[in-house]
C-alpha cells in the first residue's frame, strides 16, 4: 500500500485491528481522549483504526495525535457561505449540515460521567486533548442537553437584491443568538419548523427571521485557528405544474464555500 507524506509516495503502515471486543492499545493508535482512557473508558479493538489512526506517521506514542492535528488543520476553516431558500410558490426548503469528523480528538463526551447524579462529576463530562490547534477547549464548548456545542463567532443574511441582516435572525432552540454545531454533525433548518429536508431531529437547530431567498455566511473564527468543519446545503423544491396533471419535485446540494 502506498500512501502520500508531504507530497512524496511514501509506504504506509500495516494498521490492523481484529473487530472484536477484546481491549486494545489505545495510546499512539488514536488521539480520542476518552480511548486514551482519560474518563475511565477502556479502548476495543473495534473502536480501532479511525481517523487519527497514523497510516503514514512514524508511529510513536504522539504519531496519533500528530495525525489528528494534520488532519484537523486541514480541515479548519473561518467562515461558511451557502444560499438557501424557502419560496412558498415551490414550496422551497433547506438544510445546512456541519460535520466535524476531527472534533472528538479535542473534545468527546463522556456519558457515564454526563449521566451521574453527582453534580460535581457531571461537570466534568467533557473529556479533552490538547490539539495544537486549539480547536476545541473549555473556552469556547459547552454542554447542551446530550451535547456538546460550539457557537460560530457571527453570522450574516443576504437576499437576492444584496440587501443584508447582522441582527434580528432567531435560532431555536436555545436562547444562543448564532448557529450552533453540536455534536460531530448539526443541522440548521432555515423558518421550518416542521419536518425539514433531511428529516434531522438530534442536532438540529432552525432559524428564522432571515430573508425568504438568499445566501448566509457564517465567520467560524473559534479560538483564532478556525473550526475543522465540513458540509452542503440540502434544497428541496417543488414544481406543482411540471407539465399536464403532473408536478416534480427536485433536489439540489450545493458544496458549502469557506475561507482559511
Amino acid at each position: 500500500m502506498v500512501a502520500t507524506n508531504g507530497g512524496v509516495s511514501a509506504p504506509s503502515n500495516f494498521v490492523h485491528f481484529p473487530q472484536l471486543d477484546t481491549a486494545a492499545t489505545a495510546a499512539g493508535n488514536t488521539a480520542d481522549p476518552l480511548l486514551l482512557n482519560v474518563g475511565g473508558v477502556t479502548a476495543a479493538n473495534y473502536d480501532l483504526p479511525d481517523l487519527s489512526t497514523p497510516f503514514v506517521t512514524t508511529p510513536s506514542a504522539t504519531a496519533a495525535t500528530t495525525q489528528a492535528n494534520l488532519l484537523s488543520q486541514a480541515l479548519a476553516v473561518k467562515s461558511v457561505t451557502n444560499q438557501y431558500a424557502n419560496d412558498a410558490s415551490i414550496t422551497a426548503k433547506t438544510d445546512w449540515v456541519f460535520s466535524m469528523p476531527t472534533r472528538r480528538y479535542s473534545v468527546a463526551m463522556n456519558y457515564a460521567k454526563l449521566n451521574s447524579t453527582d453534580p460535581t462529576i457531571k461537570a466534568g463530562a467533557r473529556e479533552y486533548t490538547a490539539l495544537a490547534g486549539n480547536y476545541f477547549t473549555s473556552t469556547n464548548t459547552a454542554v447542551s442537553g446530550q451535547l456538546i456545542c460550539v457557537n460560530a463567532t457571527s453570522q450574516t443574511f443576504w437576499d437576492r437584491e444584496e440587501n443584508t441582516k447582522t441582527s434580528g435572525a432567531v435560532f431555536s432552540p436555545g436562547t444562543v443568538g448564532k448557529t450552533q454545531f453540536c455534536g460531530e454533525t448539526s443541522v440548521l433548518s432555515f423558518a421550518d419548523a416542521g419536518t425539514s429536508v433531511l428529516g434531522a431531529s438530534v442536532a438540529r437547530q432552525n432559524v428564522t427571521g432571515a430573508y425568504v431567498n438568499g445566501w448566509s455566511n457564517v465567520v467560524t473564527t473559534g479560538n483564532g485557528n478556525g473550526l475543522p468543519i465540513l458540509g452542503a446545503s440540502f434544497i428541496k423544491l417543488t414544481n406543482p405544474q411540471a407539465s399536464a396533471g403532473m408536478s416534480g419535485t427536485y433536489g439540489i446540494t450545493w458544496p458549502h464555500r469557506f475561507t482559511k
